[in-house]
């Protein structure tokens, strides 16, 4: 019989792999938009700020990224998002 590997639910490592997506042109734009805005130049596009602009840390965990992108998924009408969706 084989072995059944069970992953750890709150183990995000596995979005340290870099992945290649296309994306429509108006995300691109928008990404531009908030890169400008945010005077970000180089690292991380999803940072941690404070409500007086104070960047906090590098980037925003992964659990928080996820933590977003479940809520808005639920929002729209997506339930249970899996992180391969």
């Amino acid at each position: 019989m084989a072995e059944q590997v069970l992953r750890d639910p709150y183990n995000f490592d596995f979005l340290k792999r870099v992945r290649r997506v296309a994306i429509p042109l108006w995300v691109k734009h928008a990404i531009n938009a908030w890169t400008a805005a945010a005077k970000i130049e180089d690292g991380p596009l999803l940072r941690s700020i404070r409500k007086g602009g104070k960047y906090v840390g590098e980037s925003l965990s992964a659990w928080a990224i996820w933590s977003v992108v479940e809520r808005s998924a639920r929002q729209i009408g997506f339930p249970k998002l899996a992180p391969h969706d």
